[in-house]
């Protein structure tokens, strides 16, 4: 399948249906969810549903935004989700503001998976899209996301409540002119 943009092991490509059994397999495990609830799954036909509302989203990203199936080139096996799309203010309202993020699988964590297509995320927002600024959101205690962004060279804004309807995150920005 055609991929979005890529990274030395992984792509980014387009979702489809038949991606639901790879995204139930990652949403039903509660280490993955853990700073996602709203994406906890128990059933298969649960995920099926969300995949078919994933796909009509997606198709509203406007200017080459959006969020993509992170799969292994190797095994062609979904192993998470890249997105580059609006920030959320309220559950209706969209920011101006870019963010990247992932979900990642928990059989591929401590791979670099995150950080790798993060940076190729970037890579595609700045020079493709020709974005000038990035940001990422997250919670305090999601240690482990707080690290790849770290990696990615993301400068500490501090906290916010600018977002995701009032919560309190942490967020994180990264300018195209450091890119390198």
């Amino acid at each position: 399948m055609t991929g979005v943009f890529e990274s030395p092991r992984l792509r980014a490509r387009p979702w489809g249906m038949e991606d639901a059994e790879a995204l139930f397999e990652m949403y039903r495990d509660p280490q993955v969810t853990e700073f996602l609830p709203d994406l906890a799954v128990t059933t298969l036909e649960e995920q099926e549903e969300r995949t078919a509302r994933l796909l009509e989203r997606v198709r509203i990203y406007k200017g080459g935004l959006g969020a993509w199936a992170m799969e292994e080139k190797e095994s062609s096996r979904v192993v998470g989700m890249i997105m580059l799309k609006n920030l959320l203010i309220t559950r209706d309202r969209l920011s101006d503001q870019v963010e990247v993020g992932w979900h990642l699988a928990r059989s591929r964590w401590g791979r670099g998976y995150a950080t790798e297509m993060g940076a190729a995320a970037m890579d595609h927002g700045f020079r493709t899209l020709g974005l000038t600024q990035i940001h990422a959101v997250v919670r305090p205690q999601n240690a482990r996301s707080i690290r790849v962004i770290e990696r990615l060279g993301m400068r500490d804004l501090g906290p916010t409540t600018a977002y995701y309807s009032g919560e309190s995150l942490l967020l994180y920005r990264k300018n195209e002119e450091s890119i390198g």
